[in-house]
């Protein structure tokens, strides 16, 4: 299952609306409800039924959303964490600066965050 789509799914219950979740996730409004179809048809059920100018959501749907929201928080808690852990950082590193002061400063800046990388 496409986590993606079943995000803009849940944002799309909470929010009551395919364009406030589409604002939300910075996407098109057609781009969420191919989403939410794409979900429909990985599932193989009817999430939501369009209205004039609503959404009416099926109990399917409704089930969907009440079991899925807690299910994201917990991803975003764990993306958080792993973002935020203590482990060693890598990755390109640069930094800019003239030629004098790079002489005369660099050697001590790499060495602090040489030291602080072994912490």
């Amino acid at each position: 299952m496409n986590l993606y789509n079943l995000r803009y799914f849940v944002d799309t219950v909470r929010l009551q609306s395919m364009t406030k979740a589409a604002e939300l996730n910075n996407l098109s409004r057609p781009a969420v409800s191919q989403a939410i179809q794409k979900l429909e048809q990985e599932l193989d059920v009817k999430l939501l039924v369009h209205k004039r100018r609503a959404l009416e959501f099926t109990t399917v749907g409704i089930n969907l959303f009440k079991r899925s929201e807690p299910l994201l928080a917990q991803l975003d808690e764990l993306k958080s964490d792993l973002k935020h852990s203590s482990g060693p950082m890598y990755g390109e590193f640069r930094i800019g600066s003239s030629r004098t002061l790079a002489t005369l400063n660099l050697a001590p800046v790499i060495s602090g965050l040489k030291n602080c990388s072994q912490m």
